[in-house]
Order: structure tokens, then sequence, then C-alpha cells
């Protein structure tokens, strides 16, 4: 999960966040073959739901780091 949120401190740190998920993916898709489906098939969903957080903490970095109370609800 720290690979969604590393874009925030530096935007260069996407190309770590990259490294991790794809790692990740690597594993879950091992553990699928190897029979431990379930197990796999969580840390895939983890691994698709990282990415998306990820690039969103990288679109949105300065909303987040600058602006945080425009995130608040009303």
């Amino acid at each position: 999960m720290a690979a969604a949120f590393a874009p925030l401190l530096h935007p260069a740190m996407f190309l770590l966040s990259l490294a991790l998920l794809v790692a990740a993916f690597v594993l879950a898709i091992v553990s699928i073959v190897r029979g431990k489906v379930g197990g796999g098939i969580i840390l895939l969903a983890g691994v698709f739901i990282s990415f998306f957080a990820s690039c969103g903490a990288l679109i949105d970095r300065d909303k987040i780091l600058h602006h945080p109370e425009q995130l608040r609800s009303r």
C-alpha cells in the first residue's frame, strides 16, 4: 500500500511505485498458478486499487498537499 502514496513525496517516486506494483502483480500471478487462488486474487485486487490510488495521488498532488480544504466535503 506504500506504493499508492509514494508520488506524494516526489513525482519521480511514481517510478518506484510502479516497480513495487509490478512486483506485487508478479507475486499475485505466481500465487494463483501455485494453487493459492484466494490470496492471489486478493493481492491482484490490491494491486489495481493501489495503481489507481497512485495515479490519483500523482495527478492531484498539489491539491492534496497544499489545499486540503478543497477535498473536504461540506
